[in-house]
């Protein structure tokens, strides 16, 4: 599959949208793209954010929990796994 950048998204249709959407990058990046990512998953489909280092959780699971019902975080060593489902409209 070819990479995207987020400046590539502007150009994507509007109606594209997917049952699982999972980003494995930085915090900060995840934080970053919290609008383009939450707009690219389907009504009532799963998120998977991986890449979170776990003194960092909170603050993604902050910037993602106004869309998703978020499940709890899960931590293995000091990585860290945010999934959640788009809530509904």
């Amino acid at each position: 599959f070819p990479t995207r950048r987020s400046s590539d998204l502007d150009d994507k249709p509007a109606d594209l949208k997917a049952d699982v959407v999972v980003a494995n990058i930085l915090a900060g990046p995840l934080k970053e793209l919290y609008p383009i990512i939450s707009q690219l998953v389907k009504e009532g489909g799963d998120l998977g954010l991986s890449g979170i280092l776990e003194t960092q959780a909170q603050s993604v699971c902050d910037a993602y929990t106004q869309s998703f019902d978020l499940d709890p975080v899960a931590v293995k060593e000091e990585w860290c796994r945010i999934t959640g489902k788009l809530k509904s409209a």
